[in-house]
C-alpha cells in the first residue's frame, strides 16, 4: 500500500508541474496574441472567441489597405478568395469592406463640402 501512495503522490506532484507548465506556456501564448493585436493581456482575455477572431483578422486585412492620394480613398489590395486562403472569415472579410466603402464615402462628402480632412497613409511607418 505504500509502493501504491507513493506512486499516486508522485503522478499527482508530476501533474501539478505539467498544469504549471500547461498555464505559463499559455499565458506566453496569449502575451503574444494580445501584443499583436495592440492589447493589454486583460483586455484580450475579456473578449470572447469571435470578438478575438474579428480583431485578428482586422489587423490581418489592415495590412492590404493603400492609401490612394489621388482618389482621396482607401483600397483593399487582397481578393477576398486570397483573404479566405490566409485564414480570414469571409464575413470579416465583408465586414471590413463595408466599413472601409462608409469610410470613403464619409471623406468624399467631406471633401465635397469643403472640408479640410487628412487622410493617413496606413502603410507608412511612423
Amino acid at each position: 500500500m505504500l509502493c501504491t501512495s507513493g506512486v499516486l503522490l508522485f503522478v499527482a506532484c508530476h501533474s501539478d508541474q505539467t498544469k504549471e507548465a500547461l498555464t505559463a506556456a499559455d499565458e506566453q501564448q496569449q502575451t503574444t496574441e494580445a501584443n499583436f493585436l495592440k492589447l493589454s493581456l486583460d483586455e484580450y482575455q475579456h473578449l470572447s472567441p469571435a470578438e478575438k477572431e474579428a480583431r485578428r483578422s482586422i489587423f490581418k486585412l489592415g495590412q492590404y489597405v493603400l492609401l490612394d492620394s489621388i482618389n482621396h480613398c482607401y483600397k483593399l489590395t487582397i481578393s477576398k478568395e486570397e483573404a479566405v486562403k490566409q485564414d480570414i472569415p469571409a464575413a470579416d472579410y465583408d465586414s471590413f469592406v463595408a466599413e472601409m466603402e462608409k469610410a470613403n464615402q464619409t471623406i468624399q462628402e467631406y471633401m465635397k463640402a469643403g472640408k479640410s480632412i487628412q487622410l493617413t497613409d496606413p502603410q507608412k511607418k511612423e
